[in-house]
């Protein structure tokens, strides 16, 4: 359920503003951050969202009413995790490096005094591709190559910065509509990313990604990794926008990431014959 933060109806799980006043709607916020001013900056007006590492709220940049995001490394994992701390900074780093129009913008980052890490970034109205592909099935051809041109733009400028993504997912690519009408992809979430030298790969220290869509040398501790592992990422979704399924899936992690480092991808007209 969510409720409004103003007006403290409730209402569906898929509801976005309140019917009452407006207001956008909030999940329930176990860390007791909605309403709260970071560092005298950014009003926190409702949580939005919680992922793997980070929860992402809904907020108002005091000083000029913009409405923004701000995305907090979850408090219970930050506590005795340098390691997590590293990876969420690191994002703001490197994401602050980039500027492009098919990447999100990042505003500002820091810790308050008592310790919350946060990083404040444009605010996106639209929804992922994960949510776009699970309730409209295979996309047509026109609206793939749109999609897929704007994520190798982003991808492009990320890579002659020698940044790679490493966690290229249809939940970390997001459609915003914009007021002329036009559908824009907007690539978030650099948390895993990695900064290249200008003369070769990085060696793989930990496995990271996720395995549906991680390429194989992923899988490899030692291998080096450089910017082919987005593009093998990025066949990935392509493979599940035309067809609504995965090209390798099991049941188990070690299953996947055994057809992924030795079974071929089955062809994609084996789904749905009409593909060309």
């Amino acid at each position: 359920m969510k409720y409004c933060p103003k007006c403290k109806a409730s209402f569906s799980i898929g509801q976005r503003f309140c019917s009452n006043d407006g207001a956008t709607l909030t999940l329930q916020d176990p860390y007791n951050l909605v309403g709260r001013a970071l560092m005298d900056k950014y009003r926190l007006d409702a949580l939005v969202g919680m992922g793997g590492m980070g929860a992402v709220y809904s907020a108002v940049h005091l000083s000029t009413g913009r409405q923004i995001a701000v995305k907090v490394l979850l408090p219970n994992l930050a506590i005795g995790n340098p390691r997590l701390l590293e990876l969420f900074e690191r994002e703001a780093r490197v994401v602050g490096r980039l500027r492009h129009e098919n990447i999100v913008d990042i505003i500002d980052a820091g810790r308050t005094t008592d310790g919350v890490a946060y990083i404040a970034m444009e605010w996106l109205e639209g929804h992922p591709l994960e949510e776009e592909i699970q309730r409209g099935g295979p996309l047509s051809f026109q609206r793939v190559s749109e999609i897929l041109r704007q994520v190798a733009a982003a991808l492009e400028e990320s890579h002659s910065q020698h940044i790679i993504h490493r966690d290229l997912k249809p939940c970390n690519i997001f459609l915003v509509k914009r007021p002329s009408g036009r559908e824009q992809v907007k690539v978030v979430d650099f948390g895993i990313s990695k900064s290249l030298g200008d003369t070769g790969g990085s060696p793989v220290s930990s496995v990271m990604g996720t395995p549906q869509y991680a390429s194989p040398e992923q899988f490899r501790l030692g291998e080096n990794i450089d910017s082919r592992t987005d593009i093998y990422s990025l066949g990935v979704m392509l493979f599940q926008m035309l067809t609504n399924a995965l090209p390798f899936n099991d049941t188990t992690i070690s299953a996947l990431i055994h057809k992924h480092l030795n079974e071929p991808p089955p062809p994609l007209r084996s789904l749905p014959p009409d593909i060309p």
